[in-house]
């Protein structure tokens, strides 16, 4: 615990703070926006941007570890590792119980213009995606600063086909997904849980490779400045 809090001391000599910081609640403000602005939204990007905006907390901290700072510490495997994960898992499970609880009130209450069985459905579906989605953007976060240009062209191939599928209504694959709203939930929680798992795995697996020259550049570009 003592080793976190000095890493968090250490955040203000990450790459541009404030610029992370403003990024960041920006990213809140719009995800809270689009998630609550209309009970009729389907997309699940406000949903997905009120669990991202509290993983840029865990990033920052990895950036750190690119800084010459902490090259020679002991506190360079951590920040790789570790204290990203300490630090998500319980900011980005409240994001999540957040928007499951919003979802929740909207099928309680309904939505205006489509029965209660097709808003069962809709949310059910939408609360499903939503899990996938995370589990995939989890394990992204956890290979993405040594292997950048492979995990975003996959990741992005990911996204398109979870929008295919939740949006593309030939596939009939929200009728299928959307049958049990708790059961939508209880997925997502799991692979909620199970996304930190395999990222943290997968962060310790790669450890020793290098850093994608991209991010590298990136951010320590960013500290030049």
């Amino acid at each position: 615990m003592k080793s976190l809090i000095k890493c968090f001391k250490l955040l203000k000599y990450s790459a541009q703070l404030k610029r992370s910081i403003i990024f960041m609640v920006i990213i809140g403000i719009c995800g809270f926006f689009m998630e609550f602005a209309s009970s009729e939204s389907q997309s699940f990007i406000g949903g997905f941007y009120i669990f991202l905006f509290p993983v840029m907390i865990g990033q920052m901290l990895f950036t750190l570890s690119m800084s010459g700072l902490i090259q020679s510490s002991s506190y360079k495997k951590k920040l790789q590792t570790g204290f990203p994960f300490m630090i998500q898992l319980p900011i980005t499970g409240i994001s999540l119980f957040v928007v499951i609880a919003h979802r929740a009130w909207i099928v309680k209450h309904g939505t205006p213009g489509i029965s209660d069985a097709e808003n069962y459905t809709s949310q059910a579906a939408y609360i499903f995606w939503l899990g996938v989605i995370i589990f995939f953007s989890l394990v992204y976060f956890g290979v993405c600063y040594k292997f950048f240009v492979a995990s975003l062209v996959v990741f992005c191939i990911i996204v398109v086909a979870v929008m295919t599928g939740m949006h593309n209504e030939y596939l009939g694959l929200n009728s299928i997904v959307g049958k049990s709203f708790e059961a939508s939930v209880a997925i997502t929680v799991i692979l909620y849980l199970l996304g930190n798992l395999v990222s943290y795995l997968i962060s310790n697996l790669v450890y020793k490779c290098d850093m994608s020259e991209y991010m590298i550049k990136r951010t320590v570009g960013k500290w030049a400045n």
